[in-house]
């Protein structure tokens, strides 16, 4: 890409065609770095995905914002019942 003025909406601009090699470079570079100092978030030994781990901490600000104790593994069972049905319907949308 030669013209600055469109970094401003670099994701609208095609990957493969748009984008100076160095830049395209340095954006993996960056990816992988980041990628391989992430850690998985597991509680009481369940891998959580995102949309998991922001279900669990919305019930832990709602437990708060009721001043009452949440409680981790309820939640838990909670966020990965409600992660299994949707995985369901994806599945079930899937074989329609």
């Amino acid at each position: 890409m030669t013209d600055e003025s469109k970094l401003a909406h670099v994701e609208e601009v095609p990957w493969e065609t748009g984008l100076k090699p160095e830049f395209k470079r340095q954006v993996l570079h960056f990816v992988n770095s980041v990628g391989r100092k992430l850690k998985p978030k597991v509680i009481a030994g369940k891998h959580l995905n995102g949309s998991m781990f922001l279900q669990l901490a919305l019930e832990y600000t709602e437990a708060l914002n009721s001043k009452e104790t949440p409680t981790v593994l309820t939640a838990l069972d909670r966020v990965i019942q409600a992660e299994t049905v949707k995985v369901m319907d994806i599945a079930f949308e899937a074989l329609k």
